[in-house]
């Protein structure tokens, strides 16, 4: 009911959106279970079909700082049914705020009963919550997937002959590959309403990793955490890095072994070619 409203205001909506998904959690773990985590909300516009579909991830920590910040409260329980009325609580009051303010101009004459039907739907609103992430690579790995992530992924574009685009996105509900066909200015229109505008800031920080006070919090919280040593960044070089993962020095000739001198880089793919 509400991505029409969202398209025509995107910049105030988008935000709305990421306000709401992280103060849904602030709000349920200060009220509920007395303490503030860290959280990290990326907002993407797309689903697997690229159709409009505007939605939010979240990484959360699992627990945090007491309202006196003197104890660490650990929870890796979040109830998503209880979310799920919190967030559509937060996001059509923040829509009516944001149009009662003059911050959201563009909407149809009936916005009033388009509101107050998203409010009272029976229909739920979606909210997942995935497993728990164990371990700083696994962490590593989600941030790096959702955060700048595309509308499309290049491997899912399979050909585009006379001037059709064909390219394949997975079902949710059946899991099987659904094959898509389109005009290749159709493709390109799906693909650019996803582009967020200039200086839009699709990731925001809140809660412990809010950044007025992100030093001194995580300070307390690895201090409660006995993370004071903690093991500093090691510097490798992309010469390492490369050996690391695929056992050969890219600076040696695969022949004769002889050490290269490195020109430049070119990426193809999954491949570094150095010359």
């Amino acid at each position: 009911m509400l991505w029409p409203l969202v398209q025509l205001n995107r910049w105030v909506c988008l935000n709305i959106l990421l306000k709401s998904a992280s103060s849904t959690i602030l709000d349920y773990t200060k009220h509920n279970r007395g303490y503030r985590p860290a959280i990290m909300a990326v907002i993407h516009t797309f689903g697997r079909d690229l159709k409009f579909n505007p939605h939010v991830h979240l990484l959360v920590s699992c627990g945090g700082l007491s309202k006196n910040n003197k104890q660490w409260i650990s929870n890796n329980f979040l109830p998503h049914d209880i979310l799920k009325t919190l967030w559509k609580n937060s996001v059509v009051s923040e829509i009516r705020a944001a149009i009662k303010n003059n911050c959201i101009t563009k909407y149809p004459e009936n916005i009033s009963t388009i509101l107050n039907n998203a409010y009272t739907s029976y229909i739920s609103w979606y909210v997942n919550i995935g497993k728990t992430l164990k371990g700083a690579k696994k962490v590593a790995k989600y941030i790096g997937r959702y955060t700048k992530r595309p509308a499309i992924a290049v491997s899912r574009i399979t050909s585009f002959v006379d001037n059709i685009v064909t390219f394949w996105y997975e079902d949710h509900k059946s899991q099987k590959h659904i094959e898509v066909k389109l005009p290749a200015l159709d493709f390109i229109g799906k693909l650019v309403r996803h582009i967020h505008d200039i200086n839009f800031k699709q990731i925001s920080y809140s809660g412990l990793m809010a950044t007025a006070i992100k030093t001194k919090a995580l300070l307390i919280a690895r201090e409660l955490l006995n993370l004071k040593n903690l093991q500093p960044w090691l510097k490798i070089s992309w010469r390492t890095r490369i050996h690391m993962i695929t056992n050969s020095d890219p600076l040696r000739c695969l022949k004769c072994g002889i050490e290269m001198l490195r020109s430049n880089i070119v990426f193809k793919r999954s491949t570094i070619l150095v010359t």
